[in-house]
């Protein structure tokens, strides 16, 4: 049978920390290093940056693209910024620009601005080079909130370089042919206007040519 019962054995402990000021030190720095070590080892697992995930995308075709998108058009990279969101995660966003060449879909400024993530994992715009691109965009997403005169579009969207099959789909979807945006000139030097831009040239010239004729006769008439 035990020498001493519970209560015996909680005022021998109690006396001997008392008594002995070396083992009653060492036991409080014994706890304060535990207590420590539990908290960094909590503050890690709640302050850690919360790993990015790859993106997955629903497969998509040209078709399905456009009729999703609220604004479709072919485009040319100028310019790319970075814009963090939080101080706290691991990725912002970017803000795209694209001198718009043709409209298939919606209201498109001559110079557009594209709000995406900055990274493909997190389901970005990844897109190399210049272009020409084929831009699917919406007014908004999961992700981010664009302003007024900014669209949205990221990796699952379907934005891709121009191709004669997708060209062949735009074609399609918007049969009345692209809208060229204000003040641009397309391939055959018609202007948005269908005016020819030689013709323009020319007979700006004869106008000239007529106002210089008739002031000769008013001063020798």
């Amino acid at each position: 049978m035990s020498r001493f019962t519970a209560p015996r054995k909680a005022l021998f402990v109690r006396t001997l920390l008392v008594r002995t000021p070396l083992l009653r030190a060492l036991l409080v720095r014994t706890l304060g290093v535990g207590m420590v070590a539990a908290f960094l080892t909590l503050g890690g697992v709640v302050l850690a940056p919360v790993p990015a995930c790859a993106c997955s995308c629903v497969p998509t075709n040209p078709a399905e693209a456009f009729a999703r998108a609220d604004a479709v058009f072919v485009g040319r990279v100028v310019d790319r910024a970075s814009k963090d969101r939080f101080p706290w995660e691991s990725t912002g966003v970017e803000v795209w620009t694209f001198e718009v060449e043709r409209i298939y879909k919606g209201e498109v400024q001559r110079r557009q601005e594209i709000v995406t993530m900055e990274s493909g994992a997190s389901c970005g715009l990844e897109l190399d080079g210049s272009g020409p691109f084929v831009i699917y965009a919406t007014h908004d997403s999961f992700d981010i909130e664009p302003q007024r005169d900014q669209y949205a579009a990221g990796l699952c969207d379907g934005s891709q370089p121009l191709t004669a099959e997708v060209e062949r789909s735009l074609a399609a979807q918007a049969p009345a042919g692209p809208i060229m945006p204000a003040g641009s000139v397309d391939a055959s030097g018609e202007n948005r206007d269908g005016v020819s831009t030689p013709l323009v040239v020319g007979l700006g010239a004869i106008g000239a040519v007529v106002a210089a004729v008739v002031g000769w006769l008013k001063l020798h008439g």
